[in-house]
């Protein structure tokens, strides 16, 4: 999804949900995800964030700690529970550090009412699903994750606007094209990750929306 965000800034006007597959009413001890309290503590400090500042600030907060977990397991989180408060408040509160805001502020508001009904307006816009990670364009069909997902390609079609931004070149409109319906597509290496989690675990979901 950043590879795509960068690529087409210009066109694209990007929320990213803090949903998911959760599960509740986004109440501290009503709320239930799939990877227990702390996955839901860092989704309610992201969404503190987002109603507390630009989409574009956002993302980059949201990519700063995915870029963490990144850097601190390569194979992959770990199973049952991915990381632990410490680790987590800690990681965030670098990562707000780099992005210039409060981490007080983010833990105050996580911690409390007004984390609790930003969590709410999260699961508010999320639509039903059958797994995550999952992207809109412009509040249209839901498309999931695969191999294949060409992110870029798919946004470039979905705009409408006059002259398309120069990115939108390397992907060539080939729906209909002559001799190709038979072939299968090759990998996409924008498809923004590898697997596809069933509805019964909690992710966040990302919408994009496209000016």
């Amino acid at each position: 999804m950043w590879a795509t965000y960068q690529k087409l800034v210009d066109i694209v006007d990007l929320e990213i949900v803090q949903w998911g597959n959760t599960l509740g009413d986004g109440t501290l001890n009503g709320t239930t995800c799939q990877h227990g309290a702390v996955e839901c503590r860092v989704q309610r400090v992201y969404a503190c964030n987002k109603y507390r500042t630009h989409a574009d600030e956002h993302a980059k907060f949201v990519k700063c700690f995915d870029d963490v977990l990144l850097q601190t397991f390569p194979a992959g989180l770990p199973e049952p529970s991915p990381v632990n408060r410490t680790f987590a408040d800690a990681s965030l509160h670098k990562c707000a550090k780099l992005g210039g805001f409060s981490y007080a502020f983010l833990d105050r508001c996580a911690s409390g009412a007004e984390g609790e009904g930003f969590f709410a307006r999260e699961k508010a816009k999320t639509p039903a699903h059958r797994g995550v990670p999952f992207v809109t364009l412009d509040g249209g069909a839901i498309l999931y994750n695969s191999p294949t997902l060409d992110l870029p390609a798919e946004v470039c079609k979905a705009y409408t606007g006059s002259p398309k931004p120069a990115a939108c070149t390397a992907f060539p409109e080939v729906e209909g094209a002559p001799g190709t319906a038979s072939l299968p597509a090759p990998p996409s290496p924008y498809a923004y990750t590898s697997l596809l989690t069933p509805a019964t675990a909690a992710e966040a979901t990302v919408e994009v929306e496209v000016a």
